[in-house]
């Protein structure tokens, strides 16, 4: 398309002048600013519109290669108060463990698994092996039980709350695997920025195992998600 073809029409357009395009973004026409150079064209557009994560359209400034400054999805969530999460320690003693947590989403919002993440605390003088080997299995499907804990917003200003019921260590009745790993180091970190997606009136289900050995004390574990609209 011609330059030309973008401009509004103006019966002053001199040298580096100011003019609009019209744009459309998401159904609506909006204009941005432009400068023409000293023959009349259009330079490059250095700006974009976008819609953010609260409804607000706003530009974003790209390089010369057209390269735009992005943070990642749970930064931009948590300024929006959408980010939530919970933390939970539990002594444990030597043999088999399971930590479960359930995720029921019952709507109006979709649920968007972001990071699972936790750790054993060793004795000192433990030296390190299979006794913190740990399991971690996240799945989806149905439990019943369990007791209830509360989410935190991570935007530690925002009325937001949650609308994802948590429940611990809850009777699985049935589970569908999307994600097994093995941590030999007793440390995992599992980023998953909303890959996997819980929409209303589905349960995801987050088991942590090991047949802890001597010496193996706590446990500790974190699971951070956001929530949208549908």
């Amino acid at each position: 398309m011609d330059s030309n073809d973008l401009r509004d029409s103006s019966p002053h357009r001199g040298c580096h002048d100011h003019e609009t395009v019209k744009v459309q973004v998401f159904g609506s026409n909006r204009r941005i600013p432009v400068k023409n150079d000293a023959h009349g064209r259009l330079e490059t557009v250095a700006q974009t519109l976008g819609q953010g994560v609260d409804g607000v359209l706003r530009t974003t400034q790209q390089d010369i290669h057209g390269t735009t400054s992005t943070i990642p999805n749970a930064s931009a969530y948590a300024q929006a108060g959408l980010l939530f999460g919970i933390s939970q320690e539990d002594l444990i003693s030597p043999g088999d463990q399971e930590f479960t947590v359930a995720f029921n989403n019952p709507g109006p919002r979709v649920m968007y698994l972001n990071t699972v993440s936790g750790g054993v605390q060793l004795e000192p003088a433990l030296q390190r092996g299979y006794h913190e080997t740990l399991h971690v299995t996240v799945s989806s499907g149905n439990v019943t039980g369990g007791a209830e804990v509360f989410s935190v917003n991570y935007n530690v200003g925002s009325p937001i709350t949650s609308t994802v019921l948590v429940t611990l260590n809850p009777v699985i009745q049935s589970e569908v695997r999307l994600s097994v790993t093995r941590h030999p180091t007793g440390e995992f970190w599992l980023n998953f920025n909303g890959q996997i997606v819980v929409p209303p009136g589905f349960t995801l289900i987050v088991r942590i195992e090991g047949n802890l050995g001597e010496g193996v004390d706590n446990i500790s574990y974190t699971v951070t998600w956001y929530e949208l609209d549908t």
